[in-house]
């Protein structure tokens, strides 16, 4: 597992997340912390979770954007 360690020190947390077929990137802090990972699926997504080393957390807003190439 990878880690990006965060040195904003505001509880709030906003970021941007890019996902493509064989890579993520997560940016967060306006881009003071960023993590990119790669890797080669099998099958297609079809799940997405969102999990946090705290006990609780509340996501207050999220989009989800669909690209589509011809």
């Amino acid at each position: 597992m990878s880690t990006a360690p965060r040195t904003a020190s505001s509880s709030n947390l906003k970021g941007k997340i890019l996902l493509d077929k064989t890579s993520i990137e997560l940016f967060y802090d306006n881009g003071q912390t960023v993590i990119t990972e790669i890797f080669f699926p099998n099958v297609p997504f079809e799940t997405l979770s969102i999990v946090s080393n705290k006990e609780k957390f509340t996501l207050n807003n999220l989009e989800i954007h669909e690209l589509k190439f011809n």
